[in-house]
């Protein structure tokens, strides 16, 4: 019963300090980086770095009224199509692809990370080739 008290604070410790898995390996931001961020933006009314920390910030509530009401309903059957959620993966990997098409254009992405676990890898590899 005991371990259960501090089950809420191994939760704050954990959500504190989560990183993203693909920007700790990989070094560029994932489909979904940004996100919160631009939610607290668009709480907080700057609608401008909402946009620029994730710009499917403004087409998310309409997914979440979607589900929202088809898990109310009986009669929605909007959750069992495969076009519902592929439109929704496909546009945030739309995002993801528009970014690293930018990186390689030579403007950095709004989320990079130099220290990550490849490129950290590959520096070192080009050091040891040197």
């Amino acid at each position: 019963m005991k371990k259960l008290f501090l089950l809420p604070f191994l939760g704050i410790v954990i959500l504190s300090s989560y990183r993203c898995p693909i920007l700790w390996t990989f070094g560029v931001s994932c489909p979904g980086c940004g996100m919160t961020r631009a939610v607290f933006a668009l709480l907080r009314l700057d609608f401008v770095a909402a946009f620029r920390l994730h710009p499917l910030v403004y087409v998310l509530p309409f997914y979440l009224l979607a589900v929202g009401w088809c898990l109310i309903s009986d009669r929605c059957r909007l959750l069992s199509r495969c076009w519902f959620w592929g439109s929704f993966a496909g546009l945030f990997l739309g995002v993801w692809f528009f970014r690293l098409i930018a990186f390689l254009m030579g403007e950095l992405p709004a989320f990079i990370q130099p220290n990550a676990l490849f490129p950290s890898c590959f520096r070192l590899l080009a050091e040891f080739l040197k």
